[in-house]
């Protein structure tokens, strides 16, 4: 795809009504991309499909005492590891972002408000490949994601970012209500994940 093709703009749109959402191209609205079950007293607690097909493409466990979020993603198990104890500071595992059979150790910053927390993901060159702006007080319209860089326009990039991105935000929403979580980050053992012990990149296809 030319590199002169604006890179997409996608919107999540959820119902606090059916805790179900959808993800959608900001161009083409009536054609989503992916939904996604809210699941709050079973795990795993977030299920994304492919609107198109209905293949579930990823799922997520939300934490009740641990900061960290476990998800599989396209069949491979990870988790989203907090770097720190009481600030919105994340990292996961990427194949996507990976030139190499060893996956490339993604950031999670936040600057968040009342109204709105926006989280960008950094690759290990510490350059965004992606903006989600979210807001927790949204009735319909609860986040915008934008993407950055050489792997904008990747079908894959732009999966991974889409379940990992709106599972760090219900783990952030969960840390807010919950108050366990405050004892499990007093407990909990921050840190890069070690991408040297994850399992090699196994050529999976990426989505249509």
């Amino acid at each position: 795809m030319s590199s002169s093709t604006a890179a997409p703009t996608l919107e999540v749109d959820f119902s606090w009504k059916t805790w179900k959402g959808r993800v959608v191209d900001q161009s083409k609205p009536d054609e989503p991309l992916y939904v996604v079950d809210f699941r709050y007293l079973r795990s795993p607690h977030l299920i994304f499909r492919e609107a198109a097909s209905d293949e579930v493409v990823g799922t997520a466990t939300l934490p009740f005492f641990s900061i960290d979020t476990d998800y599989e993603l396209r069949g491979r198990k990870g988790t989203i590891k907090a770097l720190k104890r009481l600030k919105t500071s994340y990292t996961h595992l990427s194949y996507n972002y990976s030139d190499t059979e060893t996956p490339a150790a993604m950031t999670w910053a936040t600057d968040a408000g009342f109204k709105s927390w926006n989280f960008v993901c950094l690759d290990e060159r510490q350059n965004a490949v992606a903006r989600y702006s979210a807001r927790p007080w949204g009735f319909k319209k609860l986040a915008v994601i934008d993407f950055e860089g050489p792997k904008a326009h990747d079908p894959a990039a732009r999966e991974e970012i889409v379940c990992i991105g709106l599972s760090l935000y219900f783990t952030m929403v969960v840390r807010m209500y919950n108050i366990f979580s405050l004892f499990g980050a007093a407990l909990a053992k921050p840190g890069p994940l070690d991408k040297e012990a994850a399992p090699k990149n196994d050529s999976r296809a990426p989505p249509s």
